[in-house]
């Protein structure tokens, strides 16, 4: 865990990401270290000497543990002293080398899982690792990006022959998953933690294909043209922008706060005379419009008890939003992107035994299927545990950031396991439970943000130089400045907080807004 620093230097003591030494990697330094490291379960397939483009040195160190968690190892000639490990997308199933390179070009010694399986083996790819295989679903759900942390952590070591000062982790999506599952079981592993749109509910998550993507379609969705193609809407989604847009004060594209905008697609949307939608989604047909309105209401169990939370409006005219997890171009034979994450998970993953031949859009039953779920796999995948009390003693910090128009995991998702930390901390009998949560973990929402990054938002963010600055200086982030791919920039404030313009100031700049 992290060196103290002097209690009057915590506040001035700029974070500088140079190196502690130079140290000129050959050839012969990387084989050298190969020939004399040896940890048990511990097998080093290749130690290389690297100069990538943008001409920065270092070892590429690949190996397995246990035989069949696959990890990478980058050790950068010019370290700066600490070690930070990427997060998977997806079901993992690789490396994330290219994750690993702005890190690595900083500085970092850096580190990546494939979570104990392979895409590349065909029996492997995709949820077929589950199949008949405990052990490698629990390396999937906790227990690859331990076990890579800890290999990680003492190569690092090794080569260096001192520790990192201080140890990040870096993921969205399921590698936010996964850097919240380090927090809550394993808090020793990392000092930082850098969480996007997490999907940590995980056993939920799974139910936004046939929550969402299954109103849309019969019974293949690979195969089916939807019952709204991606053209409609994008037409439709301008409907929404009109209505909501302004009321944060700005029109300029984003909805600041989709729980704001009451769009009813039964009220707002010109209706089509007719049973035929136009391809320019000038109108929507009946069938639509109750579609519509099943996604936004969200899945309920037949005595209207939630089971997820709708979508939210503001991302249907959004290129990464609609677009690409719920329906598909007109003339495109690719099926939406929330099938293709979720598909067969419900075969190998998703219940107590495998389930070869269930198909979630005909078979899925709300009212008895997510709870079979929860109750069994949730134990193993769901990182919902509001309990960091470990990491709070051990000093760690948690930068947990989200977009608004996030398609591909509900951005109330991550609001509500905040608020699941101040509930339980209120249950401790903390006075201020908010301001007692905001000492270990801040949550960002980025408007017009979808999935990770891109988007119409200020989505070029920067969201490890102020998680240093929180776990090295004590400096907890305020406002943390985004950017858009104008060079725009806005600021981002701490949840629940919003960007808002001052009525005069250059909307260009964040200088124009104030976190209220």
């Amino acid at each position: 865990m992290p060196r103290a620093l002097p209690l009057a230097l915590a506040a001035l003591t700029p974070i500088a990401l140079v190196p502690v030494s130079a140290r000129a990697i050959e050839a012969q330094d990387c084989a050298a270290f190969a020939a004399r490291y040896g940890m048990p379960d511990v097998e080093i397939a290749s130690v290389e000497p690297v100069s990538d483009d943008a001409g920065f040195a270092y070892c590429d160190l690949r190996g397995t543990i246990g035989g069949n968690i696959g990890f990478a190892v980058h050790l950068p000639a010019d370290w700066n002293g600490r070690f930070l490990m990427v997060g998977n997308g997806g079901k993992a199933g690789e490396l994330e080398l290219e994750a690993m390179a702005p890190h690595r070009a900083k500085g970092f010694a850096t580190a990546t899982t494939d979570a104990g399986h392979s895409d590349a083996i065909p029996e492997q790819a995709s949820a077929r690792f589950g199949k008949g295989s405990m052990e490698m679903e629990l390396d999937f759900a906790y227990r690859a990006p331990h076990e890579t942390a800890v290999v990680a952590k003492d190569i690092v070591e090794e080569f260096y022959a001192e520790a990192p000062s201080f140890s990040y982790w870096a993921g969205c999506s399921t590698g936010g998953r996964q850097g919240m599952m380090e927090a809550q079981r394993h808090p020793t592993d990392f000092d930082g933690y850098a969480i996007g749109a997490p999907v940590y509910p995980y056993t939920w998550a799974q139910i936004s294909a046939p929550a969402f993507a299954g109103r849309l379609f019969g019974e293949d969705p690979a195969a089916e043209a939807p019952l709204i193609s991606a053209e409609q809407i994008l037409a439709l989604g301008t409907h929404v922008v009109a209505k909501c847009d302004a009321l944060d004060g700005l029109e300029d594209g984003l909805i600041s706060d989709p729980r704001a905008c009451a769009f009813d697609p039964a009220v707002d949307l010109p209706r089509c005379e007719g049973a035929e939608a136009p391809a320019d989604g000038s109108c929507a047909t009946d069938a639509q419009v109750e579609a519509l309105s099943l996604i936004y209401a969200g899945a309920k169990t037949s005595r209207g008890e939630e089971v997820v939370p709708g979508l939210l409006p503001g991302a249907e005219a959004i290129k990464g939003g609609w677009d690409l997890f719920v329906t598909k171009p007109a003339d495109s034979k690719r099926p939406p992107l929330a099938h293709v994450i979720v598909h067969d998970s419900f075969n190998w993953l998703m219940f107590p035994e495998d389930r070869p031949d269930f198909n979630y859009v005909t078979d899925f039953d709300f009212d008895v299927h997510p709870q079979e779920m929860a109750a069994f796999k949730g134990k193993i995948y769901n990182a919902d545990d509001p309990d960091l009390d470990a990491m709070t003693k051990l000093g760690g910090k948690m930068l947990m950031y989200h977009g608004w128009a996030d398609v591909g995991i509900n951005p109330l998702f991550s609001i509500r396991y905040l608020e699941s930390v101040e509930a339980r901390l209120a249950a401790q009998g903390a006075e201020d439970p908010r301001a007692a949560a905001a000492e270990i973990l801040r949550l960002y929402m980025v408007p017009g943000m979808v999935h990770c990054r891109g988007g119409i938002g200020f989505d070029r963010v920067d969201w490890i130089a102020p998680l240093m600055a929180w776990v090295e200086q004590g400096v907890a982030p305020e406002a943390i400045v985004g950017a858009n791919a104008a060079g725009d920039t806005r600021p981002h404030c701490p949840y629940p907080q919003t960007a808002v313009w001052d009525g005069a100031g250059d909307v260009a700049s964040a200088a124009g807004f104030a976190c209220r």
